[in-house]
């Protein structure tokens, strides 16, 4: 890919004289809106762009990877870990696909990332000429991935399209946003005297006072109900646990969701502890999450309702199965919700006790190697450091088991489910809390995926661990092979470098753990760095995680 260009002295000197352009109101509309980082690669779309970066470096710091798709799973992280805008920026055409994988994980989990994407010139867009990177519909490409597309033609629109965006995002659920900015617009001039416009935030939402009395009274009438709790419940952690606490209502988080109620509270169940009370519960109360596996795998009590707290009206398949949706922010609605419930007097549920300990046990029975490893995981790891987890053997059992004890400390790509995202996307949450420690949990078919972003990690000293559970295989593809098709193992045994002298010769830190001990002490020293550390954990085959994570009701269970 053309990432560099000469240019001619006539040019060099239009930009050397410039001093308000489309690319300045870009990155001081950004720096007005707290945005301190931007994740990409530069090339000849983007140079006014990142010659603007440079003029303001000492405000916005530029982490430049050394893949597109790297660039954009760093603003994926950085936006899951600190709930803010990640902002990326990429070439048009092929720059842009490259971005796209990370783009449609940003998409799965409503994350606030902001794509700024080149264009050809705005004179040319659709005119098929031909031009470096031009793809035949972009914008109809991307407006396909995103929530909120902009094609900016004028330079004078690029701040109120920035603005537009950021407000857009700070909606929880509602990212990523793209804005398309062609190079002759970056590089135009902006009259003197122009000020970036500042879009009219969007109004306060109203709240539905008919719906939310609805609400309290199914409680009130409710004597087994469950709330199931997802990543749109994160920032109204606060208000959830109150009402999980004042009327003693069980709160089943898995994955994005874990640590909204510490694992150690009575209260804090997973999916396989949950299904041991489904079949009794009157009433499941979703609150940010479209609550997919209980609605499609396990069949709704008789008498059960349903109802459904979401700021997105298209998140099935809760939605479209609810009894009563309210369409609104939990951190509007749960105040509104708590506020309209009286003191109860809460019965007893010890069947609440005995479904999460029947649980546990049965996990630590079926998924040991995993859990013995996800033990040392959680024994070095403090008590606020962040775990991102690809698709791989302990990064499934994880994404159900990791004692997490705050929101927003367990990172997944959700419904997209996207191979060798972790590693890049732990530089991002990084980025985000360089006070904090974060790891990615990776499979050694996934690492490859992204694995020379350790360049950029060494360059910007960003000290992220990652852990490479090496099995030489796809695991979870050959399992299905052999199992379900009869032992036509095809494309999934794998060739890989020695981990640790591939994570050295970057002038990275490489280990290898061979057991859970040596994996604890690993990590421990690996936290006290400031450059990134990979530590190899040679294993074998483990044992299936999908009955246990994603379980049947119990009677449809194995084992």
């Amino acid at each position: 890919m053309a990432n560099g260009m000469d240019l001619t002295e006539d040019r060099r000197n239009s930009i050397a004289q410039e001093e308000a352009n489309g690319a300045t109101l870009a990155v001081t509309s950004l720096i007005e809106r707290g945005v301190t980082t931007v994740f990409g690669l530069p090339g000849i779309q983007l140079d006014a762009l990142f010659s603007a970066l440079h003029d303001h470096r000492s405000r916005v710091k530029v982490i430049d990877s050394r893949h597109e798709q790297g660039a954009a799973y760093m603003a994926f992280g950085y936006a899951e870990a600190a709930g803010e805008p990640g902002v990326f920026t990429v070439v048009p055409g092929p720059g842009m696909l490259n971005a796209g994988a990370a783009i449609a994980t940003a998409y799965a989990c409503g994350s606030p990332v902001l794509a700024l994407i080149g264009q050809v010139d705005s004179t040319r867009i659709g005119k098929c000429y031909g031009e470096l990177h031009e793809l035949p519909d972009q914008a109809g490409i991307v407006s396909r991935l995103v929530r909120s597309h902009e094609l900016v033609f004028s330079p004078q629109h690029v701040a109120l399209a920035i603005h537009n965006a950021l407000d857009i995002l700070g909606r929880p659920g509602f990212g990523p946003a793209a804005i398309e900015l062609p190079p002759d617009v970056l590089a135009a001039k902006v009259s003197s005297g122009h000020s970036p416009a500042s879009a009219t935030p969007h109004a306060t939402e109203e709240q539905n006072r008919s719906r939310l009395a609805s609400l309290a009274d199914l409680i009130r009438s409710a004597r087994r109900p469950l709330i199931f709790a997802g990543r749109g419940a994160v920032a109204a952690a606060d208000e959830l646990r109150r009402l999980a606490h004042a009327y003693g209502i069980p709160v089943v988080a898995q994955g994005r969701a874990k640590g909204i109620l510490d694992d150690r509270d009575p209260l804090s169940l997973n999916f396989l502890s949950a299904a041991e009370l489904w079949s009794d519960c009157d009433l499941a109360i979703a609150v940010g999450t479209r609550m997919k596996h209980p609605l499609r795998a396990w069949p709704r009590p008789e008498g059960m309702r349903l109802a459904v707290i979401d700021i997105d009206p298209h998140s099935a398949p809760a939605v479209r199965e609810a009894d009563l949706f309210i369409r609104s922010d939990a951190r509007t609605a749960l105040p509104g919700l708590i506020e309209l419930l009286p003191d109860l007097t809460v019965a007893s549920r010890p069947e609440i006790t005995v479904a999460k300990k029947t649980g546990a046990a049965r996990m630590e029975n079926a998924l040991a190697p995993q859990m013995e490893m996800i033990r040392a995981i959680r024994s070095a790891l403090p008590e606020d450091g962040v775990i991102v987890t690809d698709y791989t053997q302990v990064g499934y059992v994880a994404n159900a088991a990791f004692p997490a004890s705050q929101p927003g400390t367990l990172i997944t790509s959700g419904y997209q489910g996207t191979l060798g995202y972790a590693f890049p996307t732990a530089i991002g949450a990084k980025v985000a809390h360089p006070n904090r420690q974060v790891v990615a949990i990776a499979g050694d078919g996934g690492f490859m995926f992204a694995a020379t972003e350790l360049a950029t990690a060494v360059k910007h000293r960003i000290g992220v661990v990652t852990l490479i559970f090496n099995d030489g295989r796809y695991g979870n593809v050959r399992r299905i092979q052999e199992t379900v098709y009869g032992g036509r193992v095809i494309a999934t045994d794998l060739t890989n470098p020695d981990f640790p002298a591939f994570a050295r010769s970057f002038g990275a830190y490489g280990e290898r753990a061979r057991t859970p001990a040596e994996l604890e002490q690993a990590l421990s020293d690996a936290f006290g760095r400031d450059l990134p550390t990979v530590i190899e954990v040679p294993v074998g085959e483990f044992p299936d995680p999908w009955p246990w994570i994603l379980p049947g009701l119990p009677d449809q269970a194995k084992g």
